[in-house]
Parts: structure tokens; C-alpha cells; sequence
């Protein structure tokens, strides 16, 4: 067998070790891995991705670019007058967050992803966000390395060429168990920061496919309008399985929803692995 032959043969996650250019996938693992540790450190995003160039490509060059946007958000921050300040309060002090930094390059970072990103900055934990992100990428890379799967079955780094799902129906299970998951606990995360529930339903809504985002959203709406508050406003969300409904209701009830939330999410988990084995 020849040497070429050999290198073809190899497991995914062996061959990696070999080429210069990583997949993709392990790319963004590693950036994200990275990043969420100089952010534990407490080390800003401009001096955090300064470091990052280094890293493995794409996202070096990504994240030079992540860099400049930044720096040109904190220049315009300085330039702004007190009256704009004040009438700006909520944002001046970071015009060009992380989340919009990464929205703009959606080749390199899923809706998925920048709506976690987003979620992270919103509750103030970016850094804890980043560590819930690295393993589900970490988990994705490890099913395409042990069980070669089509690229548009992911969902964290699910190519940005591929259309986005628009029903339930569309997503693998894989794809709907991940998307429990993310959902539960960051709907968990938002309210636990102390963010209003329908703010963080705006939030949450972008981590669902089109047509159950556009159900959510009209919830919401309702309750804003001053529909009675049904029991953590999922219970017409015919995807979510009824156990779960059961336990978000009974939490919202207690006024524990946040801890109810999350170990639903942590249900979710737990029965990934378990299919996942």
C-alpha cells in the first residue's frame, strides 16, 4: 500500500494531524476553543483576536477581520458626542459587538452559532456560552470523524451554502435533538441574567427552523399584546415532546422556570449522547 494510500485510508480525526489545512469543522472547534478561554481569562475581544491570527485557517484571516470591525466600533464609540451617548445608552459603549462582528461573515459562522454568541453577550456570559458552543461543535466533529455524515445533517457548522432548514420536518434527529438542547438552555440562560421573557423569546426564536420560529414570534406578540401567559408560552409548539412541557409548565408555575428550563436541556443532552454512542 503506498503512502497516498494510506493517508486516504486514515480516520478523519487522524488524518487532520497530517494536513495543513484543517477541515473546516476542527477549524472552528479549535478558534472557538481558543477564543472562550482568552475570554475566561477576561482578555477583550480586540486583544483576544489580535492573538487569534494564529489560528488555524480560515479563521486566522477571520479573525484579523473580527478585529478591525471591532476597533472601528470602539473609534466611533470615542467620536460620539455626550447627548449621543445618552441617547444611545444601551449601546454606545459597543456599537460593534461580537455577535454583529460574526453575523457578518456567515460563511465561517452558522445562524446557530451567532444567535448562541448573541445569547452569551445578552446574559453577560460570553465566555460560558463559548464553552456550551465548543462542545457542541466538538461533538459534531466527533460524529462526522466516527461516523461520516453529510455536511448539511450538522448544525453548528453546517455550511452557510446550504439553505437553512424552514420546518421541523426538515431537520435530521440529530439536527432537532441539538436544537432542543440550545434552545431550553439558553432560553434558561436569558431569564437566569435577569433579561425579560419577551426579549428572550426574540432571542431564543432565532435557534429554531423558519416556520416554528414564525409560530414562536406570534406567541410572543400575543403575550405582548396581553394574552394570558400559557405555561412558559411553549405548550403550542408541537415539536417540543410533552415531557418536557410538562416540566418547563410546572417550573413556570413554582416561579423556578430558569432551573426547569435547564434541566430540560439537560435531558436533551443527556439522550444525545446516549444516541449518540
Amino acid at each position: 500500500m503506498t503512502n497516498q494510500q494510506t493517508k486516504d485510508s486514515a480516520p478523519a480525526n487522524l488524518r487532520a494531524f497530517a494536513q495543513h489545512d484543517l477541515p473546516l469543522p476542527l477549524a472552528l472547534l479549535l478558534f472557538t476553543q481558543r477564543l472562550a478561554a482568552l475570554m475566561e481569562a477576561h482578555i477583550g475581544p480586540v486583544r483576544a483576536f489580535a492573538i487569534l491570527e494564529d489560528a488555524p485557517a480560515p479563521y486566522g484571516v477571520v479573525a484579523e477581520q473580527l478585529k478591525k470591525e471591532i476597533e472601528q466600533g470602539n473609534v466611533l464609540c470615542e467620536a460620539m458626542s455626550p447627548q449621543e451617548r445618552e441617547e444611545h445608552k444601551d449601546t454606545w459603549w459597543h456599537p460593534i459587538s461580537l455577535f454583529k462582528a460574526m453575523s457578518r461573515h456567515p460563511e465561517y459562522f452558522s445562524p446557530v452559532y451567532i444567535t448562541m454568541v448573541r445569547a452569551g453577550e445578552m446574559a453577560g456570559a460570553v465566555d460560558e456560552t463559548l464553552r456550551r458552543v465548543q462542545t457542541a461543535v466538538a461533538r459534531e466533529w466527533r460524529l462526522r470523524a466516527d461516523h461520516p455524515v453529510e455536511e448539511g445533517r450538522m448544525l453548528l457548522s453546517r455550511p452557510a451554502s446550504l439553505p437553512q432548514p424552514q420546518d421541523w420536518q426538515d431537520l435530521s434527529a440529530y439536527q432537532q435533538m441539538v436544537t432542543l438542547a440550545l434552545f431550553f438552555e439558553t432560553f434558561s440562560l436569558l431569564l437566569t441574567s435577569g433579561w425579560a421573557l419577551l426579549p428572550a423569546m426574540e432571542t431564543v426564536s432565532a435557534l429554531l427552523p423558519a416556520k416554528q420560529s414564525a409560530e414562536f414570534l406570534q406567541v410572543r406578540q400575543e403575550i405582548k399584546e396581553g394574552a394570558p401567559l400559557l405555561p412558559l408560552p411553549i405548550e403550542r409548539l408541537d415539536f417540543i415532546p410533552r415531557y418536557a412541557k410538562e416540566i418547563a409548565g410546572l417550573g413556570m408555575m413554582k416561579g423556578c422556570a430558569e432551573t426547569a428550563l435547564h434541566d430540560v436541556a439537560l435531558l436533551f443532552d443527556q439522550e444525545l449522547e446516549y444516541r449518540l454512542q
